[in-house]
Formats: structure tokens, sequence, C-alpha cells
């Protein structure tokens, strides 16, 4: 039997055997044909007789590569939702700032009880129900948007409710409403309740909206004084009564 000729030990060989030879790029030696992901996967390590084991996709491409690029992706898209997010509170407190600038709040006084109204009185039309202007805290200075004229004696006829700057002199009650020169120069306006009342059975109301009625009360008052514009007679204890709804000025 003839003997087997010695296998040549190729350089190439050798330097396989035992690492010292550049490592072979994995995308060509090391990669796995679709479902066969352990195929070629041991490559020559960095040092002698050491291997490297890789891993590849099912197409033979480095998952490295693939991830890295998704990585990237990520970071970009966190980097646009900050910037969107950031951008979105800055609009939201503008539309704070402008949602308070374009719904003010709105003062509503406390009750207005006419002063001095005789029980039972048989009013005409023109004479004063009361005798002293009732004195209102009010803002230093705004616009009455609104007024409201809680008829508790469910009499539903025409009331003008005036309002002054300042004091004005007293009434006589069921007698014709009469202002000095003096007083009528302190008149802010007029507002006056004639129709529109809400019935309720026992009682009416009449809601006055859209007034813009400018006014400047240094003191933080206005007066105000009731004059009929019907025949009315008051019960006692269901006297008139009266609120206003002032935007202030800024």
């Amino acid at each position: 039997m003839a003997d087997t000729p010695p296998v040549q030990l190729t350089m190439d060989h050798w330097r396989r055997q035992t690492g010292a030879g550049e490592r072979t790029p994995r995308t060509e030696d090391y990669s796995a044909s679709q479902g066969d992901k352990e195929k070629n996967s041991l490559g020559p390590g960095r040092y002698n007789r050491t291997f490297v084991r890789y891993v590849a996709n099912d197409d033979g491409t480095p998952i490295a590569d693939n991830t890295n690029a998704l990585l990237v992706s990520v970071i970009d898209s966190l980097g646009s939702l900050a910037s969107i997010a950031n951008n979105l509170l800055k609009a939201s407190e503008l539309v704070d700032a402008l949602g308070i600038l374009s719904e003010p709040i709105i003062f509503e006084t406390a009750p207005i009880y006419p002063i001095g109204i005789g029980a039972a009185a048989a009013y005409a039309i023109l004479d004063a129900m009361g005798t002293t202007a009732v004195k209102v805290e009010v803002p230093k200075a705004g616009i009455i948007q609104g007024a409201i004229y809680y008829d508790r004696d469910d009499e539903g006829l025409g009331v003008n409710l005036w309002l002054f700057d300042d004091v004005v002199g007293a009434q006589t009650d069921n007698s014709a409403f009469a202002l000095t020169d003096g007083d009528l120069m302190r008149v802010i306006d007029v507002i006056e309740f004639s129709s529109g009342f809400l019935d309720a059975t026992n009682g009416q109301v009449l809601i006055g909206s859209g007034l813009n009625i400018p006014y400047r009360a240094p003191e933080g008052f206005i007066w105000c004084q009731l004059q009929a514009m019907g025949v009315l007679n008051i019960a006692l204890g269901s006297e008139p009564v009266f609120k206003l709804r002032i935007q202030p000025s800024v």
C-alpha cells in the first residue's frame, strides 16, 4: 500500500489555523444563507488559536447594521417629538393668556334694594320709587354689561334704574322724580327695564344684556335710584331688587 502523501501546509492554511492573518470580512466569508444562520459562523479571532462567532440575519446582512440604523431613526424621532412638545407647550401658554384677555372675569354686585319704597303705594309713571339713592360697591372702572330686575311683586311693569357717579339729593317717594342741575351732571346712564319679563308665577325677572355702559368710580362706588314707568303698587316685603354685571377694566 502506497504511503499517503503528506498534507501540504500552505501559508494561507497556516494563517487560518494560527489566527495570524487578517480577519476576513464577515459579509464575505461568515454570512448565512436564508434558513441557515449557523453556517460559516466561525471565523478567526485577532489572537492565535482563537475564533469568533458571528451572527447574521437570514439574508446575510449583519444584525448590527440594521440595529444602528434603527437607533439613529429612533433618536431622530425622539428629537423631533421633543421639539414638537416644546412648541405645543408654548402655544398652550399663549392660548391660555389670550383666553384670559378675551374672557375677563365678570363682577356681579351685591343685591340692590331701593331705599324708602312705601308699602302699597300707588305709583304713577315718572314717580320716584324710594327716597335715597343706594350706594353700590363696584370696580373703580369698567363696563356695565348686564343688569337683572327681580320683580318680586309680580308687577311686570317697566321701571328705570338711574346710575350716578356721586351722592345725589333725596327724592320724595311716590312723587315726581326730580333732579337738580348738579345731580343731573352726575348721571352715568339710565337702565330701562321695560319688556322681556320672564314669568315665574309668584314673581318675574327681566335680564338685560349687552348694555355696554362705561364708567369710572375712583372711590369704588356708584349710586342707584329707581323711577316708576308704570302704575305699580308694591306690597310690603316684595320690593324690587337689582344686580349689575360688570366687566372690570384692566
